[in-house]
């Protein structure tokens, strides 16, 4: 009998896979559709995933997180000494009682309490938004210091650049775009009855918005370009979707604007990207936007208009997928908006394009494998290899 075969009768065990251990904050938007779309795709190619988060992001709802192993782990957006050092505590239990060889963070904060935990497995962080160094010698060195893993991921170009600028060494941060399941298709009575439930039956073009409402998003900065281009455009609406801790001063904002709604939170936005003609993402800072490629994958898609803020010219293109706007500039934004609305053939045009890109360089299936790629190279024991570089620009 040779060393290869098989005894009989004896029951042949497999090994057990590997163990990933994502780590996050309290997750909303689009941190929280990364981590829905990115963990069960880990599993699929070969990896144990667990999740160790605020008991907010892995309970129930719904969401397809409930099904992973969980671990409280109470990280809080704002740093506190206290907080911080029994949230690592929290950590490094978790890192035992799951067993994981890699432990992946994401964003800065859980990178610092992963960091406080100071465990021995490998780590890797996803910088989902633009890095900028805090004031302060001391908080600046801290922040470095919760990047020091064995592996960065950015979002973007820009999200790089600026990790880049921020003195992390180049050859350490490499790119992997976010990276969408195509939406479902929304069935037109639906569309219509959504259109009716915020009394915009007879409102065209349907301009939307979906965003986070805080400064970074710039719906401020949408709102007064509307209130240039509502006039030019009788009949049109703005649907601003969304909430967060602006919403009240945006709506204060907003009085006096015609055919302007806040349509809230939505639990599903599907609805109003197969509603609206035009979608708009006005942002200040944006690392890469997943409601970009929401829009962009809708059946039928709306046409974007952007501004060129952090990671939005790498999605789209202008005159090419979409429309790009300097931020900060309600006029140039409202032209872009009125020049849309005028020319259905562009929208369309432009919307096509928008969509062709989307599935060609931000696939669910891309993100996943690029990063299964990353944790053969720095996790013992990974399932396949090979070498790390930047996916999908």
């Amino acid at each position: 009998m040779t060393g290869g075969d098989a005894v009989p009768g004896r029951a042949q065990s497999r090994p057990e896979p590997p163990c990933v251990l994502h780590v996050s904050r309290p997750a909303v938007g689009g941190l929280r559709k990364h981590l829905e779309t990115l963990l069960p795709r880990l599993t699929e190619g070969g990896w144990n995933v667990c999740l160790a988060a605020p008991a907010g992001l892995t309970g129930g709802g719904g969401s397809p997180l409930a099904a992973f192993r969980s671990f409280p782990v109470e990280i809080s957006d704002r740093p506190g000494l206290v907080e911080d050092l029994r949230a690592a505590l929290q950590l490094r239990r978790a890192v035992r009682g799951s067993g994981a060889s890699l432990v992946h963070c994401h964003g800065i904060r859980a990178a610092w309490v992963a960091r406080l935990a100071a465990f021995p497995q490998p780590r890797a962080v996803t910088v989902h938004n633009l890095f900028r160094l805090p004031e302060g010698r001391l908080k600046a060195r801290l922040a470095r210091s919760a990047l020091d893993a064995e592996a960065l991921i950015a979002v973007s170009a820009a999200v790089r650049s600026s990790l880049v600028q921020s003195g992390i060494p180049p050859d350490r941060v490499c790119i992997i775009p976010n990276g969408i399941e195509p939406p479902e298709p929304v069935p037109a009575e639906d569309v219509s009855t959504f259109r009716g439930r915020l009394g915009l039956e007879g409102s065209r073009p349907l301009v939307a918005c979906v965003a986070r409402l805080m400064p970074d998003k710039g719906v401020d900065v949408l709102i007064e370009a509307w209130r240039l281009a509502a006039p030019r455009l009788p009949g049109a609406a703005l649907v601003i979707a969304g909430d967060g801790p602006d919403r009240r001063a945006l709506e204060d904002a907003a009085a006096g604007v015609p055919r302007l709604r806040f349509a809230g939170h939505l639990p599903d936005v599907r609805p109003l990207y197969a509603a609206a003609d035009i979608l708009v993402i006005p942002s200040r800072r944006e690392g890469q936007s997943i409601v970009c490629l929401e829009a962009a994958l809708s059946q039928p898609p709306p046409a974007l208009v952007v501004t060129s803020a952090g990671g939005l010219p790498e999605m789209v293109r202008h005159a090419e997928s979409g429309l790009v706007v300097p931020p900060e500039d309600p006029a140039a934004l409202a032209d872009a908006v009125v020049c849309l609305a005028e020319d259905g053939e562009m929208r369309d045009r432009l919307s096509r394009s928008a969509a062709e890109m989307a599935r060609r360089r931000f696939s669910a299936g891309r993100m996943a494998s690029a990063t299964l790629e990353l944790y053969g190279r720095i996790a013992t024991g990974a399932p396949g290899s090979g070498k790390i570089r930047s996916s999908g620009l």
